[in-house]
C-alpha cells in the first residue's frame, strides 16, 4: 500500500473523531511532507493545520521547530501571536490595577 492524500485524509478524520489531537497533528504533518515531496502546494495547508494542533496540544518545542523549518508559518501565525501578546498585556495591566479584565 502506497501513501496517498486520500489515505492521509482518512487517518486525519479518524484521529479527529477519536479526539486524538496529537495523532491528528502528526498525520497532518506527515501528509504535508508527503505532498511537499510531490510538489503539491496543498502541503502548506496540512502543515499549518499540524502547527495549530500541536499548539493546542501544548507542544511548544514542536511548534518552535516547525516555525524554523517552514518560513510560511511565520506569516500564517503572526496575527494570532500578536493578538495573544496583546491579550496577555491587557491581563497583566488589569491585574496590576487590581481589577477584573473582561
Amino acid at each position: 500500500a502506497h501513501p496517498s492524500r486520500d489515505k492521509y485524509d482518512e487517518a486525519i478524520s479518524q484521529c479527529k473523531e477519536a479526539r486524538m489531537m496529537h495523532l491528528e497533528a502528526m498525520a497532518n504533518e506527515r501528509c504535508g511532507m508527503f505532498l511537499s515531496d510531490n510538489g503539491d502546494d496543498a502541503s502548506k495547508e496540512y502543515i499549518t493545520a499540524a502547527y495549530w494542533l500541536y499548539n493546542d496540544w501544548g507542544a511548544s518545542s514542536k511548534t518552535n521547530n516547525m516555525l524554523e523549518q517552514h518560513s510560511f508559518l511565520t506569516e500564517a501565525t503572526q496575527g494570532y501571536r500578536k493578538a495573544h501578546s496583546d491579550a496577555s498585556s491587557n491581563m497583566r495591566l488589569a491585574n496590576r490595577m487590581g481589577g477584573d479584565f473582561k
